[in-house]
């Protein structure tokens, strides 16, 4: 009988334990001034060289790859970087779909 009971408690406190790390994989979106600081930077660095082009244009994963590789070429800061793709990913077909 004890065996039965530290049985269903250790299973009780896995199911606990499972539902406590799938709530910290949750991702919240970014917040507002993170996305005006994007779009900021995405109008500021990126037109230097560039046609503007909508966000729409790309997924998430390509433009995290585009800001990859742009990244050292245009000498944009971390932070920068983060705010940019943020702003682009939040606003293209892949997000909105969603």
């Amino acid at each position: 009988m004890k065996t039965i009971k530290f049985i269903i408690t250790a299973l009780f406190l896995m199911s606990v334990f499972a539902g406590a790390a799938l709530k910290a994989q949750i991702v919240f979106p970014p917040d507002t001034m993170q996305l005006t600081r994007g779009e900021k930077g995405w109008i500021d660095y990126c037109s230097r060289c560039h046609n503007m082009s909508t966000p729409k244009e790309s997924t998430d994963d390509q433009w995290q790859t585009s800001f990859t590789h742009m990244q050292e070429l245009a000498s944009i800061s971390d932070d920068l970087v983060k705010d940019i793709i943020a702003y682009l990913q939040a606003s293209n077909d892949e997000n909105i779909n969603n």
